[in-house]
């Protein structure tokens, strides 16, 4: 009798503790499935993709190698940050891998441009670092690749380019053109980068790629959204040359944020934003 009622006891005890791992189990699978829910609901909402990364030592070891930095530059490495940027292409495919490279306090509000050109499906041609150019600027146009840090010369000058602080951003070089009017006695000599941007120095006939396109519910084209996350300068607002690729910080914030400390300098960027339509003397010599 004895046996029996302690095989029973064993039995219901068994039973009942089965039957609470498995109200423990459900109750975790439930809360875990909230939890990744909610994890992909906040990334979606953050932007499925993009992320910002420090320069690992090989990407330094490629960037040296072939001049995309050297010691002359006015940032160091560890100042700049590597985004990835998925984008939309011409044939309305998405790309997941888009690298652009940009200075650590410019870093957020780019991430916060190409989202929104990404949510309104704005087609962008190709977004490499310029490594994969060694560093060649007109090369990086002819591939019509959207890019921003890159540690050279101005265009048809010789002071540090905007990409060389790393708050410049050039948009599919090919529909928005690099133009140069150079000026000789008894001629006119017109340079296009690339040349095969000159089907698109019409900017009142809007094509697809084009800054000027509006793109959002709010009335808005790559200009405004550029001008109100800080980068404030765009190449199609200047005299000579014309540069509609062309967006960066102004020359003597540039200077700023490169010699502050990154905190400061972070306070100094969010200040740009504040009034996105300020205008200035900057002119191309700045590209």
């Amino acid at each position: 009798m004895k046996n029996k009622l302690e095989a029973s006891a064993r039995k219901f005890y068994n039973n009942t503790t089965k039957r609470h791992w498995y109200i423990y189990l459900i109750i975790f699978l439930c809360v875990a499935g909230v939890i990744i829910i909610e994890s992909v609901s906040n990334h979606l909402k953050n932007g499925r993709g993009f992320y910002k990364e420090i320069i690992s030592q090989e990407l330094k070891n490629e960037m040296i190698a072939k001049n995309v930095w050297n010691i002359n530059c006015p940032v160091s490495i560890e100042r700049l940050r590597v985004l990835t940027i998925p984008f939309f292409n011409f044939s309305g495919e998405e790309k997941l891998d888009g690298k652009l490279m940009v200075l650590d306090v410019a870093a957020e509000r780019t991430l916060a441009i190409f989202k929104e050109l990404h949510r309104n499906k704005f087609p962008i041609a190709n977004m490499k670092l310029l490594t994969e150019y060694n560093g060649d600027d007109e090369l990086s146009m002819e591939d019509n690749n959207t890019s921003a840090f890159n540690c050279r010369v101005i265009t048809g000058g010789n002071q540090m380019s905007l990409h060389s602080y790393g708050v410049a951003i050039d948009i599919n070089p090919l529909q928005n053109p690099y133009i140069d009017n150079e000026y000789e006695v008894g001629k006119l000599n017109v340079k296009i980068l690339p040349p095969a941007g000159m089907q698109y120095i019409n900017r009142a006939k809007l094509k697809p790629g084009m800054v000027e396109n509006i793109i959002n519910a709010d009335n808005e084209n790559i200009i405004d959204i550029c001008k109100r996350n800080g980068f404030r300068n765009w190449g199609g607002d200047w005299e000579h040359p014309l540069d509609y690729q062309h967006f960066q910080v102004e020359r003597e914030y540039a200077k700023k944020l490169a010699s502050e400390s990154p905190e400061d300098a972070a306070q100094l960027f969010e200040s740009l934003t504040k009034n996105p339509n300020q205008k200035t003397n900057t002119l191309a010599m700045d590209k």
